[in-house]
């Protein structure tokens, strides 16, 4: 489906505005190409009404480090995308470099949780750092993750201190 027919589909059940990470920055599993995901996405974003964008960031790949700088400051990106599953990365080695630069954009950033390289509490020293960004814990209507627990995302929300821990 093409970006339009996806923003069309949308405002025909009364949808003002979509947000998409593009796939291809995400898969497949430890061989996607973010940069290349995240420049066509900007593009896209930026030439269709109704379409919003959240940046993907790759903490192996140093580039996707600096689109983010530039994208976070345009309007149609609402904030940063994380995949540690999908990317193989631990979040708990790699949770500082990305809530800082989160943080100095005051952004939003979705996340995959509730697996082993993504469990919810490991993300908690830096939403506790960084009161100023807001951590949503993506996916919890989808059985928590391939660990089946739906609580480990509540209790990270209940174990904030600042209360920016959420959950879709």
């Amino acid at each position: 489906c093409s970006a339009e027919g996806m923003v069309e589909r949308a405002r025909q059940v009364n949808i003002k505005l979509t947000i998409a990470s593009p796939l291809a920055g995400l898969m497949p599993r430890g061989g996607a190409d973010p940069v290349t995901a995240n420049e066509k996405a900007a593009a896209t974003t930026a030439n269709t009404g109704g379409l919003l964008q959240w940046v993907i960031v790759h903490p192996d790949v140093p580039r996707t480090f600096e689109q983010a700088e530039t994208v976070l400051g345009q309007e149609q990106c609402v904030g940063i995308k994380l995949h540690p599953e999908e990317h193989q990365y631990p979040v708990r080695e790699h949770g500082a470099a990305m809530c800082e630069l989160a943080a100095r954009h005051d952004a939003v950033v979705l996340v995959h949780s509730g697996d082993p390289l993504s469990l919810p509490e490991d993300f908690l020293p830096w939403a506790d750092e960084f009161s100023n960004i807001t951590l949503l814990l993506a996916n919890l209507g989808n059985g928590g993750g391939a660990a089946g627990d739906p609580t480990l995302q509540v209790r990270a929300i209940q174990a904030s201190r600042h209360g920016n821990v959420l959950v879709d």
